[in-house]
């Protein structure tokens, strides 16, 4: 099977198995699948370089089990809102960060199944990326293949285990490409 068609099939499973999720499952999905962004060392730096906000995970975590994320919406917003491409000093942001701030919206974002779907498809873009560039392809495509089925298995799985990334990216270091 092309890669294309591989990848169009594994989205279209993705947007099924969310779509048969609770919102209390999405929501702690969200709160696990997020924890693959975060584990960048330069999650922080790149949130506060380009949001202007301090971000502190254990309460970012919080904030979306209980769904208490206005103070990150409306500081997302005021963002875009003063983004202008054509001003002088304007800075095109590297890939990875462009990625790790995509993750950073799609959690915060209101429509919490598509979501968990972006967040997914961020990160087969951010290893597809690795994959591309760094000087260990074979490996980086490992991790994608494997990270293509633990998907599928972590939206199949009865119980949630919010740790699952955590546990499964805990050592992996993502150097600068």
């Amino acid at each position: 099977m092309e890669i294309l068609d591989y990848y169009k099939n594994h989205c279209e499973q993705l947007k099924n198995k969310i779509e048969e999720k609770s919102e209390k499952e999405i929501s702690e999905l969200i709160m696990s699948v997020l924890v693959f962004y975060l584990n960048f060392e330069n999650f922080n730096a790149i949130v506060k370089k380009n949001i202007d906000i301090d971000i502190c995970h254990e309460k970012l975590l919080e904030d979306l089990r209980t769904n208490n994320l206005t103070f990150y919406r409306i500081a997302y917003q005021k963002t875009l809102d003063k983004i202008d491409e054509y001003a002088d000093d304007y800075e095109e942001l590297e890939e990875i960060e462009l990625l790790i701030l995509a993750g950073f919206d799609f959690a915060i974002y209101e429509d919490r199944k598509l979501a968990l779907f972006h967040l997914f498809d961020g990160i087969i873009n951010m290893l597809d990326y690795y994959e591309q560039f760094s000087e260990r392809p074979e490996y980086w495509n490992k991790m994608l293949e494997t990270e293509l089925s633990n998907q599928l298995d972590l939206l199949t799985q009865n119980t949630i285990n919010i740790n699952f990334y955590q546990e499964k990216y805990n050592g992996i270091v993502f150097e600068k490409i």
